[in-house]
């Protein structure tokens, strides 16, 4: 995830900031709050407890078997992600559209 949001940082031209950790106790608990409040409210709010627990599990995956099929990616993982935030996020606001090669 870390490596994910510095890419971010670096598609959008923005200097790298210090990234902040909280402790996964305090995250949880947090999110517990947030349930007992969408209780009261008696509303779906954007962070709960499953929703931190479920952002602080590791997800592994392998993509060997797709290597052996001979695909290979257009772009880079990088440049996919750099051309998408992009378009969704600096061209729109600027009323242009992304041009791709």
């Amino acid at each position: 995830m870390n490596g994910l949001v510095l890419e971010v940082y670096r598609a959008l031209g923005r200097p790298k900031t210090r990234l902040f950790h909280w402790p996964y106790p305090v995250a949880y608990f947090g999110g517990l709050c947030f349930d007992l409040l969408a209780l009261i409210l008696r509303r779906r709010l954007p962070v709960s407890s499953i929703r931190v627990k479920k952002f602080c599990q590791n997800t592994y995956f392998t993509s060997s078997r797709v290597a052996d099929t001979g695909f290979v990616p257009p772009v880079s993982l990088p440049d996919g992600l750099s051309r998408t935030i992009h378009y969704e996020f600096v061209d729109k606001t600027q009323g242009t559209v992304f041009q791709t090669e």
